[in-house]
């Protein structure tokens, strides 16, 4: 599925605002076998972490919970203890390849979103720009840029910075110098933002 042309646009503001920080953007790839192997890898880890921790509570009431998690509860329970073995295998040459190609002075700019929101009750929407940052374990920070287009310009639209393990105060200052350039909002003027007062 094509991202949704507000998440482009949303990151090529958050990328001029970085720039006008002074920060050097350049645009790149992540490493084959991160693309290969993360969506299957994580898939296959949730799944079977929700068969070993839930599935007796799923089971019992199947009728009031979505299809969508039971039929992840049932995948989860084909998944053999080699399997496990070899998914847990992947994620941890997945998360060397990422630590080898991104310093700890690298902040990924990624869109948070890449399609509209779906209606209640039909899912949390595609997960493909969060897949990755669950997978490895690193942390992230959301921030509405923008909106969409015309016919939903009710909706903001976010990106997301990820960076590498344990640099969680460095990227949440980054976050508040990136929400400032942006809006003109700080810790002592919270109602600056266009998106509404924080709570």
């Amino acid at each position: 599925m094509a991202a949704h042309p507000a998440a482009y646009k949303a990151c090529d503001i958050a990328r001029s605002a970085l720039e006008a920080l002074g920060l050097t953007t350049e645009r790149g790839q992540l490493p084959d076998v991160v693309t290969e192997k993360e969506a299957l890898t994580l898939n296959g880890l949730l799944c079977r972490g929700i068969f070993d921790n839930h599935h007796e509570f799923i089971s019992r009431n199947a009728s009031a919970l979505l299809s969508e998690l039971i039929q992840k509860m049932e995948f989860g329970s084909t998944i053999s203890d080699a399997e496990l073995v070899t998914l847990r295998a992947d994620r941890d040459s997945i998360l060397k390849e990422m630590t080898d190609a991104i310093s700890s002075e690298t902040i990924l700019l990624l869109p948070s979103v890449i399609d509209l929101p779906p209606k209640l009750g039909h899912g949390t929407g595609m997960r493909e720009p969060q897949r990755l940052s669950t997978l490895l374990g690193w942390p992230v920070v959301s921030l509405p840029v923008c909106t969409y287009d015309t016919g939903h310009n009710d909706l903001c639209i976010s990106v997301q910075l990820v960076s590498a393990s344990k640099t969680d105060t460095a990227l949440i200052g980054l976050a508040r110098k990136l929400e400032e350039q942006l809006f003109g909002c700080c810790q002592t003027n919270s109602n600056s933002s266009p998106f509404g007062q924080r709570r």
